[in-house]
């Protein structure tokens, strides 16, 4: 490509994108990073807590301007965004009038605000497609799913390799511009496992937890599976698509469309060094519900394709093997009951105290981000400072906070998306028309077999979210954690809707 080609392409395919476009994009590159400006804290314990603080992060930044030009954009035609998804509307109006009995007032204007802002994210996006104008009158449209999935994978790799090496050198890597913890095994409260009688620091990545990290690889794994998916969807014979796809991104596409395994390979192996049960138990989830999802059926036979691919492809079966060999023999020499029985102690302890506090809360709640600052009235001894945390189930800690019409109008807005309306449903088999369904087809490898249609690997990411939520609290009360919910919940509809086929 000469150099007047080149940016003549990437003029033409970047001037397509708006300014909510960038500043979305740009919230998808910030918002893992840990980087916060602690503003107010009312001590717990005597000492700082995550829960009671009130800060601003760069991603909080982009926020105010991404908020700001949605609205300048759509103005009032927004509020008909709103009543569409009313159950979201009307959930976050009960969180709003938890104000009235809220104890730290300031502390609940960052808690709404962080609420408020991921489901502008959700809103955004359901609007984005909504909105998308047919591809003969704006060209190249297309390209910002591609450019959007590119960037989750490219930051996924970042993160991964930031997470093995933490756990190589059993440390942090001086990321602290990035957000990064101090992290070692000689620092209390650092989550570690206990490997033959020895400490060993679990990955953390740039995250504020190993399972929040395990949950952003979650997504990071799903969205490089669907990059697969548009790549494969861009490289279909000609007059298949609509759109435009400029020669700008080919190289780096075809990069993902040859290693896409290795990358996924990778974000894999950094999963599984957080040691987040949760999360590694989510991914069985994703991959088990898009294996038995997709053409031909049932799981055994597409396993059975893979096996009958993978028979003549010994060097890669070995390695396969021995990798995840080496993972079980790892995992043995863990002590896992120890492991488990502290968790499930920690787990007993945050139930009854939340028992307790629904006794007399349990119909409007004791206020949006206020579990942690009642706890010591519900609790019969007085509590340690690392103690102030919230219950480990989400549904359990937005009935506390929200109470049970809170908790009803939640439950309602999940089930809406996994019954969305019976017009867009011939949009998954359209999708699934792109997966191949025969072992002989062009460039016929093992790595066709793992394309998944991105509706049903963001449904299966959302089952996998969902299990997690039955076991730790993060995509309620932590930053990173709400995003991740929230894009799942936007992609979700994204792919599921007729106008997936112009994008």
């Amino acid at each position: 490509m000469d150099r007047i080609s080149f940016f003549s392409d990437l003029r033409r395919n970047l001037s397509s994108l708006t300014i909510l476009d960038w500043l979305f994009l740009v919230l998808l590159a910030v918002f893992p990073f840990s980087v916060r400006k602690i503003l107010f804290f009312e001590p717990l314990g005597g000492v700082f807590n995550e829960y009671s603080s009130v800060y601003v992060t760069v991603a909080d930044i982009f926020l105010l301007f991404f908020i700001t030009a949605f609205l300048w954009k759509y103005k009032l035609s927004f509020l008909s965004i709103f009543a569409k998804w009313w159950f979201l509307t009307v959930f976050l109006a009960i969180a709003l009038l938890s104000f009235l009995w809220y104890d730290i007032k300031l502390v609940f204007v960052l808690r709404f605000f962080q609420l408020v802002s991921v489901a502008f994210v959700f809103w955004y996006l359901v609007s984005f497609v909504r909105n998308v104008p047919p591809a003969s009158t704006e060209g190249g449209r297309g390209t910002f799913f591609l450019i959007v999935f590119l960037l989750v994978s490219f930051f996924g790799i970042f993160h991964s390799l930031v997470g093995i090496f933490q756990f190589l050198f059993q440390s942090s890597l001086r990321l602290r511009f990035l957000g990064e913890s101090v992290l070692s095994t000689d620092i209390p409260g650092v989550a570690e496992i206990i490997f033959r009688g020895e400490p060993f620091l679990r990955s953390y990545g740039v995250f504020l937890h190993p399972n929040i990290f395990g949950g952003f690889l979650l997504f990071s794994i799903a969205s490089t599976l669907t990059l697969c998916f548009l790549v494969r969807l861009s490289i279909v014979p000609r007059g298949t698509l609509p759109c435009g796809r400029g020669t700008i991104l080919n190289p780096v596409l075809s990069f993902f469309e040859h290693h896409y395994l290795f990358v996924l390979f990778l974000q894999t192996f950094a999963l599984v060094l957080t040691f987040s049960k949760s999360a590694l138990i989510g991914l069985f989830v994703l991959f088990t519900y898009c294996l038995s999802i997709v053409p031909r059926g049932t799981i055994f036979s597409r396993l059975s394709v893979v096996y009958h691919q993978m028979r003549g492809r010994f060097i890669v079966s070995l390695f396969v093997c021995s990798f995840f060999l080496l993972v079980f023999s790892f995992l043995l020499s863990v002590d896992v009951f120890s492991f488990f029985d502290k968790s499930l102690f920690e787990r007993g302890f945050y139930l009854d105290i939340t028992f307790s506090l629904l006794q007399n809360n349990w119909f409007f709640g004791v206020g949006l981000g206020n579990f942690v600052s009642s706890m010591q009235n519900f609790a019969v001894f007085p509590l340690e400072s690392w103690q102030f945390q919230p219950v480990h189930t989400l549904f359990l800690l937005v009935l506390s906070e929200t109470g049970f019409v809170g908790l009803l109008f939640f439950l309602l807005f999940l089930f809406s998306l996994f019954h969305l309306p019976r017009r867009q449903a011939g949009v998954e088999q359209s999708q699934k028309s792109f997966v191949p369904t025969s072992t002989i087809v062009p460039r016929g490898t093992m790595e066709d077999y793992f394309v998944f249609p991105p509706s049903v690997i963001f449904r299966g990411l959302l089952l996998a979210y969902l299990f997690i939520m039955f076991f730790d609290h993060y995509f309620w009360d932590i930053r990173q954690g709400q995003f991740l919910l929230f894009l799942c919940f936007g992609f979700l509809v994204v792919f599921s809707q007729k106008q997936f086929q112009r994008l």
